[in-house]
């Protein structure tokens, strides 16, 4: 954080680790992300935590992180970083806590960006108000400029008038 503010950064992600949910592990990283954040503000960085690793795979987790972290945590919502059945209704719990979106087309089955499923996370963005910084993330095969390029419409075309 010290050099990220050097550098003039104005935000760092942390990870808010990587063991099992449980009030402890909670507790534990609510209290280090705190802590954190005031040694960043003094520096001029805000920290922010993600979606991202065991600790957060579940959106429950990550609220009662940020809700015990106080409010000077930000969130980068990662939409790559939930899956299975509870994805949609993960996202939909954080995004309006999102100071940041991390916007990755997950694979289809041949490989390719599954496009609708881009589009439904967008979607929720687009109904939690989000209006701040979106990252795109492009990690299928293929040319990465073209699906960056493909991404940025995708992401124009739904959030548009936000």
């Amino acid at each position: 954080l010290g050099v990220a503010g050097r550098l003039g950064a104005t935000h760092a992600r942390v990870v808010a680790g990587q063991a099992e949910a449980s009030a402890e592990s909670v507790r534990l990283a609510a209290a280090h992300l705190a802590a954190l954040a005031e040694f960043g503000r003094a520096r001029g960085v805000r920290v922010i935590t993600e979606n991202f690793g065991r600790l957060t795979k579940r959106a429950a987790t990550v609220l009662a992180i940020l809700n015990a972290a106080g409010p000077d945590i930000g969130l980068c919502a990662d939409f790559g970083n939930f899956s299975g059945s509870t994805k949609f209704a993960d996202l939909a719990a954080i995004l309006p806590k999102a100071t940041s979106i991390h916007a990755k087309a997950v694979a289809a089955s041949d490989g390719s960006p599954d496009w609708p499923e881009f589009r439904s996370g967008l979607a929720l963005a687009k109904a939690a108000g989000f209006s701040g910084p979106i990252s795109l993330i492009h990690e299928s095969p293929g040319d990465p400029w073209a699906a960056l390029g493909r991404l940025k419409a995708e992401v124009e075309s739904v959030l548009q008038d936000r």
